[in-house]
């Protein structure tokens, strides 16, 4: 009879404790779960309520943007949807985003090489840097271009052409 006692005591106990679980941590478990966006996505906030992770869709390609305490976006992946260059089409990228909200770097692919890329911005959002493999001629040469702050541009290694669209 006393080990029945004692199992039934256990059991009350941990459904009671079940029981204040749920009605105190609840806010917990519901501000990290996921929730659907006004554009089709997921949102994720975290305990405090901030958007932290949004994935989804734009144009039909797929997006992921992390954003920092503040709320700024600081890291975006993606593919692009073609609408500046139809070569560009689903080709990758990544940005990296400043604690001011300011695109800093991209990493892409493009041209039709789908050449490989990494472009530095300053603080006015200009390309100071950009290197990586030529995106036009077929033996893909190294290349590595530097813009001073007026925008002229100086090849150090091989050449960078930007084609017209």
């Amino acid at each position: 009879m006393k080990y029945g006692l004692s199992i039934l005591l256990l059991c009350v106990f941990g459904f009671l404790g079940g029981v204040a679980s749920d009605q105190f941590m609840r806010h917990v478990a519901a501000a990290d779960a996921p929730y659907r966006s006004e554009k089709g996505g997921v949102r994720y906030l975290d305990g405090t309520g901030r958007l932290r992770l949004d994935i989804g869709t734009f144009n039909g390609q797929a997006v992921q943007d992390m954003y920092g305490d503040d709320g700024k976006l600081r890291l975006q992946f993606g593919t692009y949807d073609g609408s500046v260059r139809p070569s560009e089409k689903g080709l990758p990228s990544m940005t990296l985003y400043d604690n001011d909200g300011r695109l800093r770097m991209l990493f892409r692919l493009d041209g039709p090489n789908q050449g490989p890329l990494i472009i530095m911005k300053d603080k006015r959002g200009r390309d100071r840097i950009i290197f990586g493999l030529d995106l036009w001629s077929e033996d893909e040469d190294p290349f590595l271009a530097v813009f001073d702050k007026n925008g002229r541009k100086q090849d150090v290694i091989g050449r960078f052409t930007m084609k017209p669209l």
